[in-house]
Formats: C-alpha cells, sequence, structure tokens
C-alpha cells in the first residue's frame, strides 16, 4: 500500500516548489512533459522516487540560504542523471520503461506518437485486466445495478 501522506504538502510548500521548478525549468517541451509523466506513473506505481524528498526536507529549504539549497537541487539532478531506466523501472510493466526510453529519444519539440503510446497501454491494460469494457468505477457508483469485474473500493 502506497503512503500518501508524504504528499500532502503546505500551501507554503507548494508555492516554493513551484518558484524552484519555473526557475529550472524555463524550456518545457513535449519530451519534458512525457518524461514527467512516466515519473508520476512510476511514483504511482512505486510510491516513491529516489530523488524525492520528504514533507520535513521540504520544510527546511525554506531555511536555507540559496547557496545550500541550489547544493540541494544538484544533488537532485544528479541522482536523476545516474539513475538508470532499468533502476526506475524494476518491477513495473516494460511498456513503462519503452515509454520512459522513447521520451528520452525525442528530440526537444519532437511531438511524441501518441496514437502509438496510447495503444500500447491500451495492450498493456488488456493483457493486464482483460478487454476494455468502458464501464468505469464511477458508472459503477453512479449505478449500482452494473457489476464490475475489478471494483476499487470506495
Amino acid at each position: 500500500e502506497i503512503d500518501f501522506s508524504s504528499l500532502l504538502l503546505t500551501k507554503r510548500q507548494l508555492s516554493y516548489l513551484d518558484l524552484e521548478f519555473k526557475a529550472v525549468c524555463k524550456d518545457e517541451s513535449y519530451k519534458e512533459d512525457l518524461e514527467s509523466l512516466c515519473f508520476i506513473l512510476i511514483f504511482m506505481l512505486k510510491g516513491t522516487l529516489p530523488w524525492l524528498l520528504s514533507s520535513e526536507e521540504i520544510d527546511k529549504l525554506e531555511d536555507l540560504d540559496d547557496n545550500e539549497k541550489s547544493k540541494i537541487f544538484a544533488e537532485i539532478e544528479t541522482t536523476k542523471a545516474i539513475c538508470t531506466i532499468e533502476e526506475l523501472c524494476s518491477g513495473l510493466p516494460s511498456e513503462i520503461a519503452e515509454l520512459l526510453t522513447y521520451a528520452r529519444g525525442l528530440n526537444k519539440f519532437q511531438q511524441p506518437n501518441y496514437k502509438g503510446i496510447k495503444e500500447k497501454f491500451r495492450r498493456l491494460f488488456e493483457r493486464m485486466f482483460g478487454k476494455i469494457d468502458n464501464v468505469f468505477d464511477w458508472d459503477y457508483i453512479e449505478n449500482p445495478v452494473i457489476k464490475l469485474k475489478y471494483s476499487v473500493p470506495v
């Protein structure tokens, strides 16, 4: 079970991280967006990322001078740089590693093949859960007569 309590950040923490993120990511592109999606998928499936700071560490950032903050963000960048796709995606479906490899191989402003990505993850879903029946948990909640094969407790 994933502990999401580490994601509960204060407004101050979020605004601080947002400012730091904007300072580092000046040139966002499809490539960075797709890589970020991979990190989100990895986090959702594993519950962590190797460079993730705890909420306590984020709180401490506010009290540090710019030089100390720069060191911490440099450590995060180094961890991201040396962490291999195999390490990040160990124990996960191969499609996630393939997507991350694909994202990193894109040119800065090359538009991804979204149709191909969607098809790959549709096949992954069908392999894991069976045919897509277009019945979703929210359909079940609204209409309890529908019997779901896989249901998430509400």
